[in-house]
Protein backbone atom coordinates (compact mmCIF):
# COMPACT_ATOMS: atom_id res chain seq x y z
CA UNK A 1 0.00 0.00 0.00
CA UNK A 2 0.49 3.30 -0.55
CA UNK A 3 0.33 6.58 1.36
CA UNK A 4 -0.97 9.97 0.56
CA UNK A 5 -2.11 13.54 1.68
CA UNK A 6 -3.32 16.14 0.14
CA UNK A 7 -3.05 19.17 1.23
CA UNK A 8 -5.08 22.53 1.19
CA UNK A 9 -5.64 25.19 3.45
CA UNK A 10 -9.37 24.54 4.31
CA UNK A 11 -11.21 21.64 3.98
CA UNK A 12 -12.03 20.19 0.61
CA UNK A 13 -13.19 17.05 -1.53
CA UNK A 14 -10.36 14.79 -2.65
CA UNK A 15 -10.99 13.17 -5.69
CA UNK A 16 -8.71 10.40 -7.10
CA UNK A 17 -8.96 9.64 -11.06
CA UNK A 18 -12.39 11.14 -11.09
CA UNK A 19 -13.79 9.43 -7.91
CA UNK A 20 -14.43 10.94 -4.69
CA UNK A 21 -12.07 9.36 -2.01
CA UNK A 22 -12.43 11.78 1.02
CA UNK A 23 -11.18 14.82 2.23
CA UNK A 24 -7.84 17.00 2.57
CA UNK A 25 -7.90 16.09 6.44
CA UNK A 26 -7.28 12.33 6.04
CA UNK A 27 -4.65 10.28 4.60
CA UNK A 28 -5.05 7.46 1.86
CA UNK A 29 -3.98 4.30 1.53
CA UNK A 30 -4.04 3.41 -2.09
CA UNK A 31 -2.32 1.15 -4.47
CA UNK A 32 1.28 1.84 -6.34
CA UNK A 33 0.49 3.26 -9.85
CA UNK A 34 -0.38 6.63 -12.15
CA UNK A 35 -3.02 8.52 -10.81
CA UNK A 36 -4.66 12.17 -10.94
CA UNK A 37 -5.82 14.01 -7.89
CA UNK A 38 -8.26 17.40 -7.53
CA UNK A 39 -10.31 18.99 -5.11
CA UNK A 40 -13.65 19.06 -7.58
CA UNK A 41 -15.97 22.16 -7.84
CA UNK A 42 -15.37 25.12 -7.22
CA UNK A 43 -12.04 25.22 -8.86
CA UNK A 44 -10.85 28.21 -6.84
CA UNK A 45 -7.47 26.76 -6.76
CA UNK A 46 -4.16 25.81 -8.72
CA UNK A 47 -3.06 23.94 -10.08
CA UNK A 48 -6.29 22.13 -11.11
CA UNK A 49 -4.93 18.98 -10.92
CA UNK A 50 -1.82 16.79 -10.24
CA UNK A 51 -0.64 13.66 -12.04
CA UNK A 52 1.66 11.39 -10.54
CA UNK A 53 3.49 8.38 -10.20
CA UNK A 54 2.33 6.90 -6.42
CA UNK A 55 5.33 4.92 -5.16
CA UNK A 56 7.88 4.02 -2.44
CA UNK A 57 5.38 6.06 0.86
CA UNK A 58 5.63 4.85 4.07
CA UNK A 59 2.61 5.45 6.77
CA UNK A 60 5.51 8.12 8.27
CA UNK A 61 6.35 9.71 5.18
CA UNK A 62 3.63 9.79 2.35
CA UNK A 63 3.59 11.75 -0.40
CA UNK A 64 2.17 15.03 -0.19
CA UNK A 65 0.36 16.76 -2.89
CA UNK A 66 -0.45 20.40 -2.07
CA UNK A 67 -3.04 22.97 -3.84
CA UNK A 68 -2.92 26.25 -3.26
CA UNK A 69 -6.17 28.82 -3.05
CA UNK A 70 -6.10 31.10 -6.57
Amino acid sequence: MEYIRVIYPENRDVYIDNSIVGSTKEMFMIDSGRYSFHLGSPHNYEPDFVSVDVKDTAPLEPLLITFNPR
